[in-house]
């Protein structure tokens, strides 16, 4: 239910962004690759992929950091107090644990804490998509 809810939330915005990028591949490219020959699969994998790689970038970094800091969906499964989203934490993010720890159990160190480590995960986590990205570019140049 909550992965529904996450992509409901950003699919028109991903979306949004792909067809941007889309409409931005000047058509003469399609039509010079025609004429030499390339059929639709080749021109999908030579001229759109590579034009859409900021966007594909662009995307997938956010979409972890979004992922890392899911918050509302977990509340909304279970709003009432305590703030575990089930019985067991079965859907409990960090973000929902922050919250719980500083703000249920009037824990601010600990929840400042949960913070930090949170912000250095999404740094991270960002840090290493960056390089895959730009090893994958580097690799196909």
């Amino acid at each position: 239910m909550i992965a529904a809810m996450v992509v409901w939330r950003w699919s028109g915005y991903t979306t949004l962004l792909y067809l941007a990028g889309l409409q931005a591949i000047p058509r003469e490219l399609y039509e010079a690759a025609s004429v030499d020959g390339a059929g639709g699969w080749r021109q999908f994998t030579s001229i759109t992929i590579p034009s859409l790689r900021p966007v594909i970038i662009f995307t997938v970094i956010t979409s972890t950091i979004g992922g890392l800091q899911i918050f509302t969906e977990p509340l909304l499964v279970n709003p009432t107090p305590p703030l575990t989203c089930g019985a067991a934490r079965q859907c409990q993010t960090l973000t929902l644990y922050l919250y719980e720890q500083a703000f249920g159990d009037f824990k601010f160190g600990y929840g400042a804490a949960i913070g930090v480590a949170l912000f250095a995960m999404v740094v991270l986590v960002a840090a290493i998509n960056f390089a895959l990205s730009t090893r994958l570019k580097g690799a196909r140049s």
